[in-house]
């Protein structure tokens, strides 16, 4: 063997050594006086973590409470006077819910807005279950830095109004909002950014707001004398109060500013707000209120469980290597080197492409183990007992392994793409487990069965 040849083996097994080692051990760095490893964790599913149990609730308490007199006139509440019954008053509770929208039809119709929620706000993971005889909705997310973000946002009723701020009259709202969206501009000051949500409205909605706008205008001064004004709120938040307009908006486009900021934290935080006010309003109004309340579980899946399944693993993978070296002699610790470099990869890929693992999706990961263990016995074996030429052999294992795999392939990619966890989860590493197999092999496969096993 040439020495070239030699150094290229050694350097191709100190690559997946190194490889190796960053996966199951992790790559430590100093950071601001700490040691923090810069391998990312692993996204696990409910089954593997801590989970939070949300309940959502038909709202039963009172909104406000209107007094009326004998005579049925609206009365203005004023300190010291008892307004009851016995003094000629009527007191009329406005529930958070009117009755009439309680029905079977709301219900499910929040149930799917609840969905398309989860799907916006970027849950990896969840169950949802409707109680049609009460409305409670349940909602199970797996513990994470997002859960709070998506909890908080998914009861909001995604109701828009633009009203009279004098008497209160909708002039216009969600019914013809057409489109939600986030956009950015040039601050007032250098460097500094500004986030806007961008409201578009249908056919219908921009004459509203073209009438609105030229009926509304901002006058010298602030207050009712000087113009007419408007009050603009979202989800019950008043974003624009006693408000004019200094021009004529007739393209059916409004822009709300929610913040300026050269800092990128800030600038961040008000992407946040403006994503998910966007997916509140594109989601659909809900007419039901909802409260709500979480617990959290521990996860389904029993750590010592997982030890078990764990160990079993490790023995079944320390039991093919040894059949490796007993098959193939010094080149069965090749072969051995080879598989273990790439289970690394492929567990580098599965937390660097943040590829939530659940069940289903550590069977994907075992399937493409076992997939590239047959392939890597394939090519040496091809190779050891001679049956052919080392290249014609490689080329040959190539051909012959994607044909028998592409149904494999099909299946993964369909899986991918279902748009469920549970199936997207075993597609994704498949996939992505058939990629890392070829590039895989060809880089260092290849390399090392043409150098390390000589021809006669």
């Amino acid at each position: 063997m040439k020495t070239y040849e030699k150094i290229t083996i050694v350097t191709i097994v100190l690559a997946i050594v190194v490889l190796v080692l960053a996966s199951f051990l992790g790559v430590y760095v100093l950071k601001t006086f700490k040691v923090s490893n810069v391998i990312p964790n692993y996204d696990l599913g409910m089954e593997f973590s801590e989970k939070r149990i949300v309940e959502y609730e038909v709202d039963s308490s009172i909104k406000e409470s209107k007094i009326y007199d004998s005579e049925g006139n609206l009365v203005e509440q004023e300190e010291g006077v008892e307004y009851t019954e016995e003094n000629g008053y009527k007191i009329v509770d406005i529930m958070m819910n009117d009755e009439a929208v309680l029905t079977t039809e709301n219900y499910q119709n929040s149930k799917n807005i609840f969905k398309n929620k989860l799907y916006s706000l970027g849950a990896s993971q969840y169950t949802l279950n409707l109680n049609e005889e009460n409305g409670k909705i349940t909602v199970e997310l797996p513990e994470n830095d997002d859960t709070d973000y998506i909890i908080e946002n998914l009861g909001q009723s995604g109701e828009f109004s633009i009203t009279d701020y004098e008497t209160g009259e909708v002039l216009l709202n969600q019914e013809n909002l057409k489109l939600a969206n986030i956009t950015y501009g040039a601050g007032s000051e250098l460097n500094e950014t500004t986030v806007y949500l961008y409201l578009q409205f249908d056919k219908e909605g921009t004459e509203k707001l073209k009438d609105i706008t030229t009926t509304y205008v901002q006058g010298e001064e602030e207050t009712s004398e000087d113009g007419k004004f408007v009050n603009l709120s979202i989800n019950g938040q008043v974003y624009m109060e006693k408000t004019g307009f200094p021009e004529e908006y007739s393209d059916g486009s409004l822009y709300l500013t929610l913040g300026s900021s050269s800092d990128e934290d800030t600038i961040q935080q008000y992407i946040e707000t403006a994503a998910a006010t966007a997916n509140n309003l594109n989601a659909g109004y809900n007419p039901i209120a909802y409260t709500y309340s979480s617990d959290t579980r521990e996860s389904i899946v029993d750590e010592s469980l997982l030890n078990i399944v764990l160990y079993i693993f490790i023995g079944l993978n320390i039991i093919s290597f040894v059949y490796f070296i007993v098959k193939f002699k010094k080149a069965g610790f090749i072969a051995t080197i080879l598989q273990l470099g790439y289970i690394a990869v492929l567990l580098l890929a599965v937390r660097f492409l943040s590829i939530t693992v659940t069940i289903e999706g550590v069977i994907g990961i075992v399937i493409s183990i076992i997939l590239n263990y047959i392939f890597t016995y394939m090519a040496f074996n091809a190779t050891f007992v001679k049956e052919k030429t080392m290249k014609e052999a490689i080329k040959g294992i190539f051909g012959s392994f994607t044909l028998r795999m592409i149904p494999v392939y099909i299946i993964a990619i369909v899986f991918t793409f279902t748009g469920l966890l549970y199936t997207s989860s075993l597609g994704m590493t498949l996939v992505w487990g058939a990629i890392i197999l070829y590039l895989y092999n060809i880089i260092f496969t290849n390399i090392l069965l043409r150098m390390a096993i000589k021809e006669d």
